[in-house]
């Protein structure tokens, strides 16, 4: 069961500190180590990512689609707090799930993978908008997020959404 808790409606909007804890323990206080990371994070500003936090990132959305199961696994929190998801139906998948999954697949690419983020205390989110290249050649847009969690020397993968950008009937944004 994962606690969750939201860092900093300034730092970005949809971001949660989720800490791995016990059936019956979803309304614990945190504790000094989770309120003082809570803190630091919700003070610092967002400040563009570096050159060194992009390329994790972008070697990390190299590994989906090479399948590198074992890259993905090694780069990921195993906390139980990591999620992904993809295109299609299903609420998406933990840690185990992802890895499986690579496994079975067959190796695709990119073209134009270029993510763009941001950084936060501990905390890194990516965007991009890039053409998939499937084994047989097709292309196909695909919109990604990663959000990254800085741990030792490390930055892990706690969150990822790759999917499809397609244009759905009957769906109208803005004006």
């Amino acid at each position: 069961m994962l606690s969750c808790r939201a860092t900093s409606a300034v730092t970005i909007a949809a971001l949660l500190v989720c800490v791995p804890v016990s059936a019956g323990e979803s309304n614990r206080t945190m504790n000094k180590r989770e309120a003082d990371a809570t803190t630091a994070t919700a003070a610092q500003p967002a400040q563009r990512a570096s050159q060194e936090v992009l390329h994790a990132a972008t070697r990390y959305l190299e590994a989906c689609v090479t399948r590198d199961a074992d890259f993905i696994a090694a780069n990921s929190v195993d906390d139980g707090s990591f999620w992904g998801i993809g295109s299609g139906p299903g609420p998406g998948w933990n840690l185990h799930e992802t890895v499986e999954h690579l496994r079975g697949l067959k190796k695709a690419g990119w073209s134009g993978l270029n993510p763009q983020g941001f950084v936060a205390g501990d905390f890194a989110w990516f965007t991009d908008y890039a053409k998939g290249v499937l084994p047989d050649g097709k292309q196909l847009d695909i919109r990604v997020t990663l959000v990254m969690r800085h741990l030792g020397k490390r930055w892990k993968v706690v969150h990822f959404h790759v999917s499809e950008g397609v244009q759905r009937e009957g769906i109208k944004l803005g004006s």
